[in-house]
């Protein structure tokens, strides 16, 4: 099967970015071919070196807005918006599977894989995609040949927006179960709790995190909170452990390459995240789970669908600091009861949450999607003109053993 893959920034650092090169490098393995297409957003703070060996283009994923008399400059956007209809006419790959997590750039994509007769399965994940359009951006994906979301949570949420949305298939996501075995554990002289998300107060309450270690951090003096990743509240959160006299006990990590990613996992006591919006299936939960850790998060959208409340980790409803403060004592104080769970929930990343059981779910879904007939054929043309050669370069190294 020629599959085309669509994502936003596939380059840099993220959850649906990890998700893509996953699913890519597994399809790759049982003989299929592979393409990803992805704008041509790049930080090269937060850049990531792909492990799919797959083409690679970069096209404009223009966001879609109401041509009104006073903006007639959005005409251009549709013409960009040609890029990715070229690209998918070009390639001609059988099933096209848009992972593109912001809702305005939906119906751009939608529209071109009607054009170019190519069906599309479009991935859903959770609101925080919502952008300028709202519902209305959605309702394009009437004709998309299937949906998917990652989690029960994630179906329901969608199909109380648009009734395509209760057919969708739900496939759960994947976790490197290999490089959590293999990681190394990082080595420091405190001990240390792990927390690792986008540092966006709007989603992740990751300043109720801090005011409930700030509750246990006298009680436990050799136990420090670790914080990975980036975003606008980063420095915000800097400053609120800084005026709680923390900032010797809080370790602002930065972006960490995910290869990295993994030691911080296997060296922790415990995960804890707190969520202000239902997350889906979040991969830094299946991640903590496959280097055995036991978590403690907030019980809603699909997180306990992954997380067992009572026997992988402990669920709280809300964000509440002291809730979250006496569930983190718990397993503090317990290192039995920390190495049950965490043992409980390294079984359950390796029974449901391996890259090559998801993809094959993946592959049903674009086989189903097959069935109904031939497709338009399209002579082949060069995208040589669409490549980055930056990319092509790291690929073409890659391949060649340099």
């Amino acid at each position: 099967m020629k599959l085309l893959l669509a994502v936003e920034a596939f380059r840099t650092l993220g959850g649906i970015q990890e998700i893509v090169d996953n699913l890519a490098a597994a399809y790759l393995r049982v003989g299929h071919r592979v393409a990803i297409v992805s704008n041509s957003y790049f930080r090269p703070e937060i850049a990531r070196e792909p492990r799919a060996l797959a083409d690679y283009f970069e096209v404009e994923l223009p966001s879609a807005k109401p041509l009104t008399w006073r903006h007639p400059e959005r005409l251009f956007s549709r013409a960009r918006a040609r890029q990715f209809l070229d690209c998918v006419r070009q390639w001609s790959p059988d099933v096209v599977n848009s992972h593109v997590f912001q809702w305005d750039k939906l119906p751009p994509l939608v529209a071109a894989c009607r054009r170019a007769r190519i069906p599309l399965v479009q991935t859903l994940y959770d609101p925080k995609g919502r952008g300028n359009l709202g519902v209305q951006a959605l309702r394009p994906l009437r004709d998309a040949a299937a949906l998917v979301t990652d989690s029960r949570a994630g179906r329901d949420y969608f199909a109380s927006l648009m009734d395509a949305a209760h057919n969708a298939h739900v496939i759960g996501n994947g976790v490197d179960l290999d490089a959590a075995a293999k990681a190394v554990p990082f080595r420091r002289d405190r001990t240390y709790i792990l927390s690792v998300a986008r540092l966006n107060f709007r989603s992740k309450a990751l300043d109720a995190v801090l005011r409930a270690f700030g509750q246990l951090a006298n009680e436990f003096p050799g136990v420090d909170l670790l914080v990975g990743g980036d975003g606008p509240d980063r420095i915000a959160l800097s400053e609120m452990a800084r005026a709680a006299g923390l900032e010797s006990r809080v370790v602002m990590l930065g972006a960490v390459p995910h290869d990295e990613l993994w030691s911080y996992y296997r060296g922790a006591l415990l995960f804890v995240l707190s969520s202000r919006i239902p997350e889906g299936r979040a991969l830094v939960f299946l991640e903590a789970m496959a280097a055995g850790l036991p978590i403690v998060a907030t019980k809603s959208g699909g997180t306990p669908e992954i997380v067992a409340d009572g026997q992988s980790g402990v669920l709280i409803e809300g964000n509440d600091p002291e809730m979250f403060a006496a569930a983190m004592r718990s397993l503090l104080s317990d290192a039995a009861l920390r190495r049950q769970m965490g043992a409980r929930a390294r079984e359950l990343a390796e029974r449901e949450h391996g890259w090559d059981a998801v993809a094959r779910r993946y592959l049903d879904v674009y086989a189903s999607c097959c069935a109904g007939g031939p497709r338009l054929q399209v002579d082949a043309v060069s995208l040589s003109s669409l490549k980055p050669t930056g990319a092509d370069r790291a690929v073409d190294a890659k391949r060649s053993g340099a």
